[in-house]
């Protein structure tokens, strides 16, 4: 709220401020030459008096007019300064809420030259949030690839492990049979013994596989 009114009394301030200053310039002006025509008024019998408080009434009615001409010129100029603002203003909101939106002036002066800038920087940030948008969305697809050679690679290993899982068991319940029948002490005994130990060490590298 605060922002708005500080926005509004600036647009007011123009609109007061500029016809006062054209106003103020022209009276100024006027009432210079008037002075000067005062000062001129004793020498009325060498200067033609007559002549001099015409030029005087002239000068006070050229004030008056003057003064009414540079109220409106300043109304004028006002009304030309506040548009560009305003739309600039809409422009830098439009930015702040998250948009990107051109600045159209529609002016051949200084503002013309803002407008341009403007319009470059807006471009950068439109460039900006596209890269933003693709690395993103880059991201996302390398995301996606990756989970999906994931799911495949685990499901690839749950069957690898099945498969592996199977014949060990056979195998080990064969080595077990083995291990009994072999004498104790002998090689058949310890080879059994290393056998077991190497099928339950591939069991669990099976198990591993299962829960990748």
């Amino acid at each position: 709220m605060e922002k708005l009114l500080s926005k509004k009394n600036v647009r007011l301030s123009l609109y007061f401020f500029m016809p006062v200053f054209f106003a103020s310039f022209a009276i100024g002006l006027g009432l210079t030459i008037i002075e000067a025509m005062d000062r001129l008024l004793p020498y009325g019998a060498a200067l033609q008096r007559q002549e001099v408080e015409y030029l005087r009434w002239y000068a006070k009615t050229a004030t008056l007019g003057g003064s009414a001409i540079a109220v409106a010129a300043g109304l004028i100029i006002a009304f030309a300064l506040n548009r560009p603002l305003k739309r600039l203003e809409g422009a830098l909101q439009n930015i702040a809420s998250g948009g990107a939106e051109e600045l159209d002036i529609g002016a051949t002066n200084e503002f013309a030259s803002l407008s341009k800038s403007f319009n470059t920087a807006v471009a950068a940030i439109k460039q900006s949030l596209l890269t933003a948008k693709t690395s993103a969305s880059d991201e996302a697809v390398q995301g996606l690839e990756r989970m999906e050679r994931l799911a495949v690679l685990g499901g690839i290993s749950a069957v690898i492990a099945h498969e592996i899982k199977n014949p060990l068991a056979s195998i080990k319940g064969l080595t077990q049979l083995m291990a009994e029948k072999a004498e104790s002490g002998s090689d058949a005994k310890k080879y059994t013994s290393v056998m077991l130990e190497e099928i339950d060490r591939l069991d669990k590298v099976a198990d591993n596989l299962l829960y990748l």
